[in-house]
């Protein structure tokens, strides 16, 4: 994947929304309800907390095709790690531009030095209640690194 989107750095925004959608960093949201209401089979009194599982919705089968496959390419894609509507976060316009502007400049380099991989593909989590969290981030050993 990372080859691919050195090649094609268009896809690089597709690439963020899917890593949003399947990996958003809120996993949960606590709401309380305003009046009485019906979901599913399941009647929710006014007053009562709803946890709505976002990590959940953006793998919802109903809105996206095989959802537990992550892919660049995947249109449509209307993930909700921000949220919807009102409640829609503010700072998502920065932190797409945020990722965008980093992860850039991380294709424009190489992967390895001296034969270290410079960006760990694979993290450790940590899931809590809402949100999740790496317990270690692993970044190459400086003292292997020639510096010119």
């Amino acid at each position: 994947m990372i080859e691919d989107l050195q090649a094609n750095p268009e896809l690089l925004p597709d690439a963020i929304e899917e890593v949003l959608r399947y990996r958003t960093s809120i996993a949960g949201i606590l709401r309380m309800t305003r009046t009485d209401t019906q979901i599913g089979t399941i009647a929710i009194k006014a007053g009562e907390r709803v946890l709505l599982q976002l990590a959940s919705a953006n793998h919802d089968e109903a809105a996206f095709a095989d959802p537990d496959r992550f892919d660049i390419r995947r249109t449509p894609n209307r993930h909700i790690s921000f949220g919807h509507s009102i409640h829609f976060c503010l700072g998502a316009p920065l932190a797409r531009m945020e990722s965008r502007i980093a992860l850039h400049a991380m294709l424009e380099r190489p992967l390895t030095c001296n034969g270290v991989l410079m960006y760990p593909l694979h993290y450790h989590w940590v899931h809590l209640v809402y949100s999740r969290t790496r317990s270690t981030f692993p970044l190459p050993s400086l003292h292997k690194l020639h510096y010119i």
